[in-house]
């Protein structure tokens, strides 16, 4: 059965940080982008100069997991503190068959809680897989999205360049009149492909050499060197794009006043294949797909300059801004940990369910400090030691069978506990014996 919210505590006075007014939450989400294409992260081309400085103000996280390289399924863990094997979401349009199921008072959105709260709340996205359909919008007084099915050409139907969104996020700020704290969400879809920007940022980087010994580095397969180096440059000058409408969005909360005293959180759905691992674009859990920036700037840059080195997810955020915000929200949906007091063992991940990409093989990982466990329901499993390979290219499971034996029951526990705490939506899923009785009620779908 699905765990019960403890009561909501209404009214401002008891929101915000201790002895302080409410604080404005604005949450910040970059579609596909891989943290290593982030110059604070390490990367050698000068494509996010908004997003490193916002880094230096704020918590850096260097190993944030994504809890699927799919973009409604991980915003949903985003926004909820929860696992896809608790929320049921496993694929961007499986939401034609079933709605995020956000509507009660059992699960809630963030934005649910904090608007019961008395927050105002606002979502300006850029793709129709996020639109309000998916139930995703609920708790949103305003939710800014596509045109989807009701105009526009081609990708201009089901998606929108930053600029535009910047623009709908940057002139409602400037028409509130509301004194209330807020919340808002932003969601930039590029840098996905096909890898688009404007003509103004698709410049040769003049980089070559630097790029193949990053490409190298990331041991793409030989056959995909040429076409990768075409892909890296538009895609990081769709990077690029997004990154200094960031900015543009960040002036105009200073300009307002309002960015000193804001909690801003920076993030992305999922990374990106580029040709590792022979995947060029994403779905599955190969790190470059799985980790992403997550950089947390607190109110008046406390804590600036911090970077937390162990592994955290996602479904981290919520438990950690309610904490060091002090906000009177209730906590008990929450899967995730306050990762600037606590420190997490392992972070969860499992590829895109679709039958159609993949076949029936269920994919799920366990990521640690060192160790990086692969369970596949129909096909063997790894282990990969990022210590020692963090591109995962050697499967070092027979050497360490009982590192793997571990690792592998904590992957079945997990799911199983998530999966009793979920909703049962009884689609029967194929998969190997021995796993079928701990996701049975996990709904996996097309």
């Amino acid at each position: 059965m699905m765990r019960r919210l403890a009561p909501v505590l209404l009214g401002l006075a008891s929101l915000g940080c201790a002895g302080e007014a409410p604080v404005s939450i604005v949450m910040i989400t970059i579609d596909t982008l891989r943290a290593d294409h982030v110059g604070s992260y390490g990367y050698f081309r000068d494509v996010t100069p908004a997003i490193d400085a916002l880094a230096s103000e704020g918590v850096l996280f260097e190993h944030a997991i994504a809890p699927m390289a799919t973009t409604l399924p991980s915003h949903t863990s985003l926004l909820t503190s929860s696992y896809p094997a608790r929320h049921g979401v496993r694929a961007n349009f499986q939401s034609y068959q079933r709605r995020v199921p956000l509507d009660g008072d059992d699960f809630q959105t963030f934005a649910q809680l904090l608007k019961r709260a008395g927050y105002e709340t606002a979502a300006f996205v850029s793709v129709y897989h996020l639109r309000p359909e998916t139930g995703i919008a609920a708790g949103f007084d305003t939710f800014d999205t596509v045109p989807g099915d009701r105009g526009g050409q081609g990708l201009d139907r089901i998606t929108r360049t930053a600029d535009q969104t910047t623009r709908r996020a940057v002139d409602w700020l400037g028409r509130r009149t509301d004194d209330r704290p807020f919340f808002m969400w932003v969601h930039y879809f590029d840098p996905h492909s096909p890898y688009s920007p404007p003509a103004r940022y698709r410049q040769a980087y003049g980089d070559a050499a630097a790029l193949t010994a990053f490409i190298r580095e990331k041991r793409v397969p030989e056959r995909y060197e040429g076409r990768t180096r075409a892909l890296h440059d538009r895609y990081d000058g769709e990077i690029r794009f997004a990154d200094d409408q960031i900015g543009v969005l960040f002036a105009a909360l200073r300009r307002l006043g309002l960015y000193d005293d804001a909690a801003i959180v920076l993030t992305a759905d999922h990374g990106e294949g580029l040709g590792q691992h022979g995947v060029l674009e994403h779905g599955v859990i190969f790190n470059e797909q799985i980790e992403v920036p997550l950089i947390l700037r607190l109110p008046k840059g406390a804590r600036a300059g911090e970077r937390v080195a162990t592994v955290v997810s996602l479904i981290d955020v919520l438990p950690t801004l309610v904490s060091v915000l002090g906000l009177s929200v209730p906590t008990a949906q929450f899967d995730g940990i306050d990762v600037l007091s606590e420190e997490r063992r392992y972070a969860l991940a499992e590829r895109e369910y679709s039958k159609r990409r993949f076949g029936s093989d269920v994919n799920l990982s366990l990521t640690g400090e060192r160790w990086k466990y692969v369970y596949h329901s129909e096909q063997a499993d790894s282990l990969f030691d990022l210590g020692a390979d963090p591109v995962e290219v050697n499967d070092v499971l027979a050497d360490h069978p009982e590192v793997a034996a571990a690792m592998r029951q904590e992957i079945l526990r997990l799911v199983e506990q998530y999966g009793e705490e979920g909703a049962a939506l009884g689609v029967e899923p194929t998969v190997s014996p021995e796993m079928r009785e701990a996701l049975e009620t996990l709904g996996y779908v097309e």
